[in-house]
Protein backbone atom coordinates (compact mmCIF):
# COMPACT_ATOMS: atom_id res chain seq x y z
CA UNK A 1 0.00 0.00 0.00
CA UNK A 2 2.85 2.39 0.67
CA UNK A 3 3.73 2.10 -2.84
CA UNK A 4 0.09 1.91 -3.99
CA UNK A 5 0.05 6.06 -1.59
CA UNK A 6 3.19 7.11 -3.14
CA UNK A 7 2.15 6.06 -6.73
CA UNK A 8 -1.04 8.12 -6.19
CA UNK A 9 0.74 11.05 -5.20
CA UNK A 10 2.89 10.90 -7.97
CA UNK A 11 0.23 10.71 -10.23
CA UNK A 12 -1.40 13.56 -8.68
CA UNK A 13 0.94 15.87 -9.00
CA UNK A 14 1.68 14.77 -12.93
CA UNK A 15 -1.90 15.31 -13.49
CA UNK A 16 -2.02 18.94 -11.97
CA UNK A 17 1.51 19.53 -14.02
CA UNK A 18 -0.62 18.12 -17.27
CA UNK A 19 -3.25 20.66 -16.54
CA UNK A 20 -1.39 23.65 -16.13
CA UNK A 21 1.12 22.74 -19.42
CA UNK A 22 -2.44 22.76 -21.21
CA UNK A 23 -2.52 26.52 -20.76
CA UNK A 24 0.87 27.18 -20.82
CA UNK A 25 2.98 24.78 -22.31
CA UNK A 26 4.83 23.92 -26.03
CA UNK A 27 2.57 24.35 -29.08
CA UNK A 28 0.66 20.79 -29.33
CA UNK A 29 0.30 20.21 -25.16
CA UNK A 30 -1.70 23.44 -25.43
CA UNK A 31 -5.67 22.84 -24.56
CA UNK A 32 -6.74 25.50 -27.44
CA UNK A 33 -4.20 23.79 -30.23
CA UNK A 34 -6.35 20.43 -29.67
CA UNK A 35 -9.95 20.91 -28.12
CA UNK A 36 -12.52 21.17 -31.58
CA UNK A 37 -16.34 22.15 -31.56
CA UNK A 38 -18.41 18.87 -31.08
CA UNK A 39 -18.99 19.58 -35.08
CA UNK A 40 -15.26 19.15 -35.89
CA UNK A 41 -15.56 16.15 -33.76
CA UNK A 42 -18.21 14.11 -35.00
CA UNK A 43 -17.19 15.47 -39.14
CA UNK A 44 -13.78 13.84 -38.12
CA UNK A 45 -15.42 10.81 -36.46
CA UNK A 46 -16.87 9.94 -40.49
CA UNK A 47 -13.44 9.60 -41.62
CA UNK A 48 -12.16 8.06 -39.01
CA UNK A 49 -12.09 4.30 -41.10
CA UNK A 50 -10.45 6.10 -44.13
CA UNK A 51 -6.48 5.43 -44.28
CA UNK A 52 -6.18 8.94 -45.71
CA UNK A 53 -8.20 10.81 -43.51
CA UNK A 54 -5.91 14.17 -42.73
CA UNK A 55 -3.08 14.02 -40.89
CA UNK A 56 -2.23 16.66 -37.39
CA UNK A 57 0.44 17.72 -36.20
CA UNK A 58 -0.45 17.36 -32.70
CA UNK A 59 -3.55 15.68 -31.72
CA UNK A 60 -6.58 15.40 -34.11
CA UNK A 61 -9.99 16.30 -32.70
CA UNK A 62 -10.68 12.64 -31.73
CA UNK A 63 -7.04 12.50 -29.86
CA UNK A 64 -7.89 16.23 -28.25
CA UNK A 65 -11.18 15.06 -26.86
CA UNK A 66 -9.37 11.47 -25.40
CA UNK A 67 -6.79 13.65 -23.52
CA UNK A 68 -9.58 15.35 -21.81
CA UNK A 69 -11.32 12.26 -20.92
CA UNK A 70 -7.80 10.75 -19.75
CA UNK A 71 -7.05 13.75 -17.46
CA UNK A 72 -10.41 13.99 -16.01
CA UNK A 73 -10.50 9.86 -15.61
CA UNK A 74 -7.07 10.19 -13.28
CA UNK A 75 -7.69 12.98 -11.56
CA UNK A 76 -10.69 11.33 -10.23
CA UNK A 77 -8.83 8.58 -9.37
CA UNK A 78 -6.41 10.73 -7.61
CA UNK A 79 -8.85 13.20 -5.71
CA UNK A 80 -10.59 10.08 -4.49
CA UNK A 81 -7.56 7.98 -3.62
CA UNK A 82 -7.18 10.81 -1.04
CA UNK A 83 -10.38 9.20 0.90
CA UNK A 84 -9.60 5.79 0.40
CA UNK A 85 -8.19 3.03 2.85
CA UNK A 86 -7.50 -0.48 3.17
CA UNK A 87 -9.17 -1.22 6.33
CA UNK A 88 -6.04 -2.46 7.36
CA UNK A 89 -2.89 -0.41 7.19
CA UNK A 90 -3.63 2.87 4.56
CA UNK A 91 -6.16 5.73 5.87
CA UNK A 92 -6.30 8.52 2.48
CA UNK A 93 -5.09 12.16 4.37
CA UNK A 94 -8.65 12.95 3.97
CA UNK A 95 -10.16 10.00 4.91
CA UNK A 96 -10.85 11.04 8.34
CA UNK A 97 -12.66 14.25 6.87
CA UNK A 98 -15.40 12.71 5.71
CA UNK A 99 -18.47 10.86 6.80
CA UNK A 100 -19.21 6.84 6.30
CA UNK A 101 -21.40 8.02 3.43
CA UNK A 102 -18.87 10.34 1.24
CA UNK A 103 -16.28 7.41 2.63
CA UNK A 104 -18.33 4.58 0.62
CA UNK A 105 -19.34 6.86 -2.92
CA UNK A 106 -14.80 7.49 -2.73
CA UNK A 107 -14.27 3.87 -2.80
CA UNK A 108 -16.87 3.03 -5.03
CA UNK A 109 -15.58 5.73 -7.58
CA UNK A 110 -12.04 4.87 -6.92
CA UNK A 111 -12.87 1.08 -8.06
CA UNK A 112 -15.15 1.90 -11.14
CA UNK A 113 -12.70 4.39 -12.04
CA UNK A 114 -9.98 2.34 -12.25
CA UNK A 115 -12.53 -0.40 -14.27
CA UNK A 116 -13.02 2.62 -16.87
CA UNK A 117 -9.10 3.56 -17.25
CA UNK A 118 -8.58 0.41 -17.90
CA UNK A 119 -10.94 0.00 -21.00
CA UNK A 120 -9.84 3.55 -21.72
CA UNK A 121 -6.19 3.20 -22.00
CA UNK A 122 -6.70 -0.35 -23.87
CA UNK A 123 -8.93 1.38 -26.47
CA UNK A 124 -5.95 3.95 -26.58
CA UNK A 125 -3.15 1.73 -26.95
CA UNK A 126 -5.70 -0.36 -29.66
CA UNK A 127 -6.53 3.24 -31.87
CA UNK A 128 -2.71 3.97 -31.41
CA UNK A 129 -1.51 0.62 -33.37
CA UNK A 130 -4.50 1.54 -36.07
CA UNK A 131 -3.28 4.86 -36.82
CA UNK A 132 0.46 3.21 -36.68
CA UNK A 133 -0.13 0.41 -38.95
CA UNK A 134 -3.63 1.66 -41.22
CA UNK A 135 -3.59 5.16 -41.45
CA UNK A 136 0.67 5.35 -41.51
CA UNK A 137 0.21 7.90 -38.88
CA UNK A 138 3.88 7.55 -37.17
CA UNK A 139 1.96 8.31 -33.26
CA UNK A 140 4.76 6.03 -31.52
CA UNK A 141 7.56 7.68 -33.24
CA UNK A 142 6.37 11.56 -32.95
CA UNK A 143 5.43 10.80 -28.96
CA UNK A 144 9.13 10.42 -28.75
CA UNK A 145 10.66 12.72 -31.21
CA UNK A 146 7.98 15.42 -31.71
CA UNK A 147 7.09 15.13 -35.11
CA UNK A 148 5.07 13.01 -37.45
CA UNK A 149 6.74 12.23 -40.96
CA UNK A 150 3.85 12.73 -42.95
CA UNK A 151 2.81 16.24 -41.30
CA UNK A 152 3.96 19.61 -42.91
CA UNK A 153 4.07 21.75 -39.86
CA UNK A 154 7.48 21.80 -37.98
CA UNK A 155 6.32 19.81 -35.09
CA UNK A 156 8.07 20.93 -31.31
CA UNK A 157 10.77 23.76 -32.42
CA UNK A 158 11.29 24.06 -28.14
CA UNK A 159 11.10 21.84 -25.49
CA UNK A 160 10.31 24.79 -22.75
CA UNK A 161 12.60 22.39 -20.12
CA UNK A 162 12.68 25.15 -17.55
CA UNK A 163 9.44 25.91 -17.98
CA UNK A 164 8.28 22.55 -17.14
CA UNK A 165 10.98 21.87 -14.10
CA UNK A 166 9.31 25.19 -12.76
CA UNK A 167 5.84 23.85 -13.23
CA UNK A 168 6.73 20.60 -11.35
CA UNK A 169 8.57 22.49 -8.38
CA UNK A 170 5.28 24.35 -8.08
CA UNK A 171 2.55 20.74 -8.85
CA UNK A 172 4.68 18.68 -6.45
CA UNK A 173 4.81 21.23 -3.58
CA UNK A 174 0.91 21.48 -4.02
CA UNK A 175 0.52 17.75 -3.95
CA UNK A 176 2.63 17.93 -0.55
CA UNK A 177 0.60 20.39 0.90
CA UNK A 178 -2.22 18.89 0.18
CA UNK A 179 -1.45 15.82 1.71
CA UNK A 180 0.78 16.82 4.67
CA UNK A 181 0.63 20.35 5.61
CA UNK A 182 -3.44 20.96 4.82
CA UNK A 183 -4.54 17.26 5.18
CA UNK A 184 -6.97 17.14 8.33
CA UNK A 185 -5.80 15.76 11.69
CA UNK A 186 -5.33 11.94 11.45
CA UNK A 187 -6.89 10.13 13.41
CA UNK A 188 -4.80 6.90 15.09
CA UNK A 189 -6.05 3.96 14.41
CA UNK A 190 -3.96 1.30 16.14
Amino acid sequence: MDYHELGGYVLLGLILFRIVWGFVGSTYARFRQFLYSPAVVLSYGKTILQSDSKAYAGHNPMGGLAVVVLILLLLMQAITGLFMTDDIFFYGPYYPSVNDEVQKLMSNLHHTTFEVLLWFIGIHIVTIVFYEFYKKQRLISAMFTGRKHNVTDSGISDHHSLKALLIMGIASSLVYCLVVVFAPETIDYF
